[in-house]
């Protein structure tokens, strides 16, 4: 009997031609990470990216950061996301929210429901920042947007809300007043802005509420 058909030669084989789990997740980049003819990536490269981007990792800097973590594994890329590519990501990913939100305030429309404004100013560094979310009577708290603005002032943080609900993909011409009518209350800080804010919040909502409410002439208190 030959030894080299026996079973420890066989398992030596079988041993020889199974992969290694860097070779098996190189080749799993290979099949499925680039597609040099439409130049596509992959759903785990654009995780990869949406992720980076969320620690803090500058658009140029993502590919070098893909790169240097294959060298830790062993693996060589063909290529990497540029960085307008990786921009084109976040633009990608701030759809998707944008048309979540919007659907969940759609939801709450549809169904009748109220929530309560919230809205706050900071400042970090030279960058003034506003922010809005709404409370549903579920108990559930949905961030409708965070932008930088000039000025700390009230009229720039309504034109901020208006400009962030009307923006939100898919929303109708009317979304605005309509979002506005279902707000029925306000949350904020004591400064003197929130509250000049909500007051102007307040003075738009009973502004279009009859262009929003059937008969609401007819209602009474």
């Amino acid at each position: 009997m030959d030894d080299d058909d026996g079973p420890p030669a066989k398992l030596k084989k079988r041993a020889n031609q199974t992969p290694t789990a860097t070779e098996r997740h190189a080749r799993k980049l290979e099949e499925n990470d680039i597609d040099c003819e439409k130049a596509t990536l992959s759903n785990i490269t654009y995780l990869a990216v949406i992720g980076l981007k969320a620690l803090g990792v500058a658009d140029a800097k993502v590919g070098e950061v893909i790169k240097t973590v294959g060298d830790l594994v062993g693996i060589s890329f063909r290529s990497v996301p540029a960085s307008a590519k990786c921009r084109n990501f976040a633009l990608t990913d701030l759809t998707v929210g944008r048309r979540h939100v919007k659907e969940r305030l759609s939801e709450y429309q549809e169904r009748g429901k109220t929530v309560c404004l919230a809205s706050d100013e900071t400042t970090k560094g030279a960058m003034k920042l506003q922010a809005f979310g709404v409370h549903s009577q579920d108990g559930t708290f949905t961030c409708v947007g965070i932008d930088h603005v000039a000025e700390k002032s009230a009229q720039t943080a309504f034109e901020k809300l208006c400009w962030t609900v009307t923006k939100l993909s898919g929303a109708s011409t009317d979304f605005l007043k309509k979002f506005m009518v279902s707000v029925t209350s306000t949350m904020s800080d004591s400064a003197s802005t929130e509250i000049k804010f909500n007051r102007l919040v307040e003075a738009y909502r009973n502004e279009v509420i009859p262009e929003v409410v059937s008969n609401y002439a007819d209602m009474t208190d």
